[in-house]
Parts: C-alpha cells; sequence; structure tokens
C-alpha cells in the first residue's frame, strides 16, 4: 500500500452497518487487507462539483453508480437528498493504478506551500519572544528578587512543541512559583486559586501600567504590544511520586490545583513525530488552522491528543505529502466519530472529555475534504483548491502549477 499507484479509496462504516447490511462481513472479509485488483470498478471523475457552503451537490445524478460513496447525508447539507446507499456502495473498495503522473499531480505542491504559509517567520517568533521575556523578568522581580528574563519560566503549547500557525494568537509561558507562595495563599479564605491569579495580575500591573491585563481560569494574559502573554503560575514538585510535574491553578468551581505534565506531553508528541515521518506535528498545524479560520470549538491540546491517537493506527501514518489529502480527510472522519469522547492526559493520565460542541464544523470539513479529495485525483486543480480553501482560508493556494 505504500505505492501511489495502489491508493484505495475506502469508505469507512458506521458501527450499525453490520446489523443493517448482514452481507457486510462477508464482503470486508473479502476485502479487507487485500491487494486491489485491476477486475474492481473505478471511480468516475465528479462531474457536477460543488461549493459545499452553497449547498454543492456531490454527482448525485443517476447515472452515476458511485455518487453515494462520498455524497453528504442530509444531516450535514439539509437541502442534499442523495440516494440510498447498497449494502456494496457502502463497503466497496474502489482501486485506481493510473500511474501518479496521471492523478493526484497537484497534491504534493498544494500542501507544501500551504504548509510554508502557515508558518510564523523568524522576525515574528524573534518578537514574541522578546515581548515573552520581558514578562517573565517582570515576575522575577516580583517572586523571586532577581532580574533574569529566562529563569523559571518554560514555554507551554504550540511554542514549546513547535506546532505554531499564522496567524499565532497567543504565546503561553509557565511561570514557576516560590513554595513560599503556595503557603501563603493555602491561608486565604475563598477561592485560593483565584486569589493568586489576581496576585500575579497586579504584579504585571506595576510594570505594565498602561497594558490591558486579566486573569482566565488558568493564567494570567496581558496583551503586550498586539502580542498576548499567557502566564500559568504554577508549583513544581522537584521529588517524590510526582517529580517534574506541576501544580497549576483552576478557578472553576470555588477554585483547586490540578497537575500538569508538560515535558511529558512533549515527549509523547515527539515520539508520535517521529514514528509517524514527521507527520504528526504537520497534521496537527493543519487542524489548528482550521480550528482558527472555522471558530471550531475545540482545544488545541484536544486535538493534539486526537492526532496522535489517529495516526497510531492510521494505515499511511508514514507516507509523504502525496498523501495528505487522504490524510486530512481521514482525520476529520475519525474526529467526527469521537465527538463526546474522551482524552487522557500524558503523564497525569487525567481524562478530559472532548464534547460536541464542534461537531458540526467537524462534519462541514469532512464534506468539504471529500469533495477536494476527488477533484485531487482527477486534476481539477482549482476546484480543489477552493474546497481547501473552505477548511483552510486563503491560505491554500488555489493553483500550484
Amino acid at each position: 500500500m505504500s505505492s501511489p499507484n495502489n491508493r484505495l479509496i475506502l469508505l469507512v462504516m458506521g458501527a450499525g452497518d453490520y446489523n443493517e447490511y448482514p452481507n457486510l462481513a462477508a464482503i470486508a472479509a473479502m476485502l479487507g487487507g487485500s491487494k486491489p485488483t485491476s477486475s474492481v470498478p473505478r471511480l468516475p471523475a465528479p462531474s457536477n462539483a460543488y461549493n459545499a457552503l452553497a449547498g454543492l451537490s456531490l454527482n448525485t445524478a443517476a447515472d452515476n453508480p458511485w455518487a453515494s460513496l462520498l455524497a453528504p447525508t442530509p444531516s450535514l447539507v439539509p437541502r442534499i437528498t442523495p440516494p440510498p446507499p447498497t449494502p456494496l456502495t457502502r463497503a466497496i473498495a474502489v482501486a485506481s493504478f493510473a500511474p501518479p503522473a496521471i492523478r493526484w499531480v497537484y497534491v504534493t505542491r498544494r500542501f507544501d506551500q500551504l504548509i510554508d504559509a502557515i508558518g510564523i517567520r523568524e522576525d515574528e517568533i524573534n518578537d514574541g519572544m522578546k515581548k515573552a521575556m520581558r514578562v517573565v523578568g517582570s515576575l522575577n522581580r516580583a517572586y523571586w528578587n532577581v532580574s533574569s528574563e529566562t529563569d523559571n519560566a518554560f514555554l507551554m503549547g504550540s511554542w514549546d512543541k513547535q506546532t505554531r500557525v499564522r496567524p499565532f494568537s497567543d504565546i503561553d509561558v509557565l511561570f514557576v512559583m516560590p513554595w513560599s507562595e503556595y503557603s501563603r495563599f493555602e491561608g486565604h479564605v475563598g477561592n485560593q486559586q483565584s486569589n493568586l491569579l489576581q496576585d500575579v495580575k497586579g504584579s504585571l500591573e506595576v510594570t505594565y501600567s498602561r497594558t490591558e491585563i486579566w486573569g482566565d481560569r488558568h493564567v494570567v494574559a496581558a496583551e503586550v504590544d498586539g502580542v498576548e502573554i499567557e502566564v500559568a503560575p504554577a508549583f513544581r514538585f522537584d521529588s517524590g511520586d510526582f517529580r517534574g510535574q506541576f501544580l497549576i491553578c483552576d478557578t472553576k468551581d470555588g477554585g483547586r490545583y490540578k497537575l500538569a505534565d508538560p515535558a511529558a506531553e512533549w515527549r509523547v508528541l515527539n515520539q508520535a513525530d517521529e514514528t509517524n515521518n514527521g507527520n504528526a506535528r504537520q497534521l496537527l498545524r493543519l487542524m489548528k488552522k482550521w480550528q482558527i479560520e472555522t471558530g471550531a470549538k475545540i482545544k488545541s491540546f484536544q486535538l493534539e491528543r486526537l492526532v496522535i491517537e489517529f495516526l497510531d493506527s492510521y494505515p499511511y501514518s508514514k507516507e509523504n505529502r502525496f498523501w495528505y489529502d487522504w490524510m486530512v480527510r481521514d482525520f476529520f472522519r475519525f474526529l467526527v466519530g469521537r465527538a463526546n469522547g474522551f482524552v487522557q492526559m500524558p503523564g497525569t493520565n487525567e481524562w478530559i472529555t472532548l464534547g460536541e460542541e464542534w461537531l458540526s464544523a467537524a462534519r462541514l470539513a469532512l464534506l468539504n475534504a471529500s469533495v477536494a479529495c476527488i477533484h485531487e485525483q482527477a486534476n481539477k486543480e482549482r476546484e480543489a483548491g477552493k474546497a481547501w480553501q473552505l477548511i483552510f482560508g486563503t491560505a491554500v493556494p488555489v493553483t500550484v502549477s
């Protein structure tokens, strides 16, 4: 399956399909894991591809027997009512043996250019780091009586894990507080974590008297010359069972501390990236770009855990960018199936619920990605580019030739 000549389009079946169509088990067993043969019917090129946001209709003409394979369902786009799928079209694998020079010629160049376009420039990195270091210096003077702009602080999130994308909105910094501050606030009545965040806010206001500063559940945020620096005050365990982990604030429901292990998160992501030919970070960056463009209400750390989970069992996880059209489409299919599920955080083993606020955005992205994949296979350069733009915005080039 590593050769582009053998690219398969597999329709992932839902959990209820085997009950609905008893003969699917036999069909799936026959197709599963076997190399496709030239006798398997080919997928016709789409004749009426469309703009999904305008109610795009995927080849639902009666003369196209494969229309239902990738057609949107009524639950995704109410104005479209594709013909009901048959057992065959729900389970069939459609193989294409055309040479790679004939099909999918724009995929690699398109994703090369997209990934380059969403990368943060060197001057932006330097500017952001200088502003974050100034904030760290202010906190060190307040809590450690030192003037260092680097001590007692660590980058977190996308800046630590090299998954940042343009336009970046914030820089996450973990600032290590003295344990004496923990003891001081333990003596406070009420929401101790909220009191701690207010104290950090007050210390920053000494330096940034004209800057908007606010507390937000886990962090104190400061808008520094157009860059939002989010500081998570934390207490580090240097020994014992929790060595290397941190207590961070959570002001919700009266306040509490929770464990975080940024180093474990970095190790797990780095391992996934090395195992999968660098695709973990790149796929995560693409998903974060989708999140930014669409406003999908899913956290970046949740996407990170899901990308790692997805690649762990994805058959093309080690392929190059020639496969990114399918990788993106199939991740959205995976994401849709994880609504209301959970992910587990490395190090602390905390279970985090995923919810479903983002589900409609993910379903629409799956629809648009499916359309884009059909266009990419048929070398419809502009049509594919426009479909990808519905997911990733204008960073996607419409033409790459």
